[in-house]
This record gives C-alpha cells, sequence and structure tokens, in this order.
C-alpha cells in the first residue's frame, strides 16, 4: 500500500518504536477530539431527549472519523492502549484512501465492533484495517524484526510491547507473516468442557508456508477437543496447569504424522495458542514470558 508508506515516511515513523500513532494521525492532517462526544461529560450537556439514545449509541461505536472537523472521536470506554492505537489509525486509513472519499453526502464513518473485526467482509472496513495494520506495524519493519526471534509466545509479547500494539493484533500480523509453517489459533480464556478437554476456537489463521504443508486451520471445528487437538493442553496451561509449551502431533497433507511445537499465552479475554513445524533457529534471539510469582 504506497498510501500507508508515504504517510509512515511523512511522520518520520519508521524505525521509532512504539509506533507513533500520535505522530500518523497529525502527519494525515487529522486530529483526536480532546473530548468526543461519545464521552459521558458531553452526553450528559446534550438535550434531555437526547441522553438516552446517545448512551445506547455510545454502547456501539467503538470510533468516529467527522472529516467535517477533521477529527478522529474514539470512545472513552477504550482504556487499552494498543486497542485504542488500532482505533485511531482504523479511522486513519479511512481518510488516506482516496476511493474511500465518495460522494455519497457521508461525511464520516462511525465504526463498531464488526467494522473493527478481521471477519468483517465490507470493503471499505477490510481496506482501513489492513491499512491500520501496515501502519502500527511500519509495513515489513515487523517482519524483519520479527525474523531475529525464535518462534514463541514470548516473542509476541516482546513485539507487542515495542511496536505498542494489543496482543491480539500483534499474534494475528505474526503469525500470518511467517515465512516459515507456524499456525495461531484464538480460543476462549477457559474450556467450554473438561471431559474430554476441549476449548471454543474464536479465530483460526496461519502463514502461506503452514497451508502448504497442512490444512488451514480456519476448517477446523469451531470446539476443539484434546483429540485430535491436543494442543488444547497448552491452552489450559496459561491458568497454571502446567507448561504453556509443549509438543503435538498432526497429519500433514500427505497423511504423515508430523511433529509440531506448541507455546500458549493467555490475557483476560482470549487464550492464543502457536503452532510451528520445528527448525533449526541458530543465533535467533529467545525470549521467556516472566512468571507472575
Amino acid at each position: 500500500m504506497r498510501h500507508t508508506d508515504a504517510l509512515l515516511r511523512r511522520a518520520d515513523a519508521y524505525g521509532r518504536f512504539p509506533t507513533p500513532v500520535a505522530d500518523l494521525v497529525a502527519a494525515a492532517g487529522l486530529s483526536e477530539a480532546s473530548e468526543g462526544f461519545l464521552s459521558e461529560s458531553a452526553i450528559a450537556q446534550a438535550p434531555s431527549h437526547l441522553r438516552g439514545i446517545l448512551r445506547r449509541v455510545a454502547g456501539k461505536v467503538h470510533a468516529v472519523l467527522d472529516r467535517k472537523t477533521r477529527e478522529v472521536h474514539i470512545n472513552p470506554t477504550t482504556d487499552l492502549v494498543g486497542q485504542k492505537a488500532f482505533k485511531r489509525l482504523h479511522e486513519t486509513a479511512h481518510d488516506l484512501f482516496p476511493w474511500q472519499h465518495i460522494d455519497d453526502g457521508r461525511t464520516g464513518f462511525a465504526d463498531n465492533a464488526m467494522s473493527l473485526s478481521p471477519r468483517t467482509t465490507v470493503l471499505f472496513e477490510v481496506e482501513a484495517n489492513q491499512g491500520a495494520a501496515e501502519l502500527l506495524f511500519q509495513r515489513d519493519r515487523f517482519t524483519e524484526i520479527a525474523a531475529q526471534y525464535a518462534v514463541s509466545a514470548a516473542t509476541v509479547v516482546e513485539l507487542s510491547n515495542m511496536f505498542g500494539a494489543s496482543r491480539h493484533a500483534t499474534f494475528r500480523r505474526y503469525v500470518e507473516t511467517q515465512r516459515y509453517p507456524v499456525a495461531g489459533i484464538v480460543l476462549e480464556p477457559a474450556p467450554c468442557d473438561q471431559t474430554p478437554l476441549a476449548y471454543r476456537r474464536r479465530e483460526a489463521v496461519c502463514s502461506t508456508g503452514w497451508r502448504a504443508h497442512f490444512e488451514d486451520p480456519a476448517t477446523w471445528p469451531t470446539v476443539l477437543r484434546s483429540n485430535p487437538f491436543g494442543f488444547v493442553e497448552q491452552a489450559r496451561a496459561c491458568a497454571g496447569w502446567g507448561s504453556p509449551a509443549g509438543d503435538w502431533t498432526y497429519p500433514n497433507r500427505n497423511n504423515e504424522i508430523t511433529a509440531l511445537r506448541v507455546d500458549a499465552l493467555s490475557n483476560s479475554y482470549r487464550t492464543f495458542v502457536l503452532v510451528w513445524l520445528p527448525r533449526r533457529e541458530v543465533f535467533k534471539r529467545r525470549r521467556v514470558i516472566a512468571s507472575a510469582a
């Protein structure tokens, strides 16, 4: 995307960490409203007959681009730095791409959970999501830096902190940009069944290298049970039941049983499982997630 490259250069953002989101927004000729109309104080000052409506809307709208005022409004309930960064850049991307300036009377975009989701199929939203990711992860700079590290969940955490992105967005970017066979599965934080152990799958992504050797994990069942998906044991380990790193065997496209490596991490919302075909990783940086204890 030449437009994202041009903006990153205009903001002098390449190689600056965490990614300077405020500079990117400013370089696009936008500003972030100091107090958006979605804030409780702004709603409280609205006419009484509008307050209830605005409160209902504020609960659904996550971010707004107002093209008339050139302002980006972020729902104040967004308190996670990585999520806020992505939403700011999503709105910036809406404005950045000239073909999205359609003459239909639209003066901006109001984005909700679906439009900000990677599962959206609406073209402008897909483009804005991709544009936000290209800006936040500085295009190929993320891939170049990630290649210096051994594959692990701890690497995802380090890259997340480095670029100022959420762990979820970093996990997805990390898996999809790997040159080698790597898959990433996003699960609910707790199992949906214990006997046998099972987790509900929320998302699954993989590298092109993975698809060359194994089936796309997006085709796996929405409920993953320990047989044959033994990596759910590593998902449970994130809650303190053993080590989140381990091994798993699974057939490749030639129906040959293949030994794979597994590592997992969790936040309070999702559990993330990395699965990859092991290889020699000489001179790679290795990271370990520090114990909470």
